[in-house]
């Protein structure tokens, strides 16, 4: 699992979905299913907050960019 997790192409990771139902396969017998349920929730939350400010960064990078173009397109002979 932990190498599937760390494989250099993204596609090819396991989404959170599914890590879930392997820890909990994982741990099926183990009477902490409290701890593990507020781990994988806390990932979860983590995972959806890094996505968020991923899509915030490249939408502000974007508009940057845009910004730099029309400027230069501006100081460019016509």
């Amino acid at each position: 699992m932990i190498k599937k997790c760390w494989t250099e192409d993204p596609t090819e990771r396991p989404d959170f979905q599914a890590l879930k139902s392997i820890i909990r396969r994982l741990n099926k017998d183990n009477d902490s299913g409290n701890i593990l349920d507020n781990l994988l929730s806390r990932m979860e939350q983590y995972a959806n907050n890094l996505e968020a400010l991923v899509e915030e960064r490249t939408a502000d990078y974007l508009e940057e960019k845009r910004k730099a173009e029309d400027l230069l397109y501006q100081l460019l002979p016509k």
